[in-house]
């Protein structure tokens, strides 16, 4: 199974409900409460997701008791986090994950900070 990597805004606006426990994907839709559309307007797709972050997230989703339309990585105020890409590019920075390679159009390279993105 080839795990495709998820768009900034669809794991910023990612809800329990868009998450299939039972056969390990993420459904894409739009979320009309945050003005959010999938890319194109109409493209709504599912992306398979390893078992064990399934797991993690069920074990996350019951310690909470959380309501099905609840974001996944919501911000301090329970809003989609704005700043949720660079949140995962600085702690991919730390924790030595970045591939050495990147440079952005500003000439930040990703070896010197939290700049990595796809080639």
């Amino acid at each position: 199974m080839a795990i495709q990597p998820l768009r900034d805004k669809e794991m910023r606006y990612l809800t329990l409900r868009d998450i299939d426990f039972r056969t390990h994907v993420f459904r894409m839709t739009g979320k009309p409460l945050y003005g959010f559309k999938p890319k194109n307007n109409k493209e709504e797709r599912e992306v398979p997701v390893l078992a064990s972050l399934i797991a993690a997230l069920k074990k996350y989703r019951d310690s909470k008791k959380l309501h099905s339309d609840s974001l996944v990585f919501p911000n301090e105020k329970g809003r989609p986090d704005k700043r949720h890409e660079f949140k995962l590019k600085r702690i991919a920075f730390h924790a030595k994950l970045n591939c050495g390679q990147c440079v952005t159009k500003f000439g930040n390279k990703c070896s010197e900070g939290p700049y990595c993105s796809p080639t």
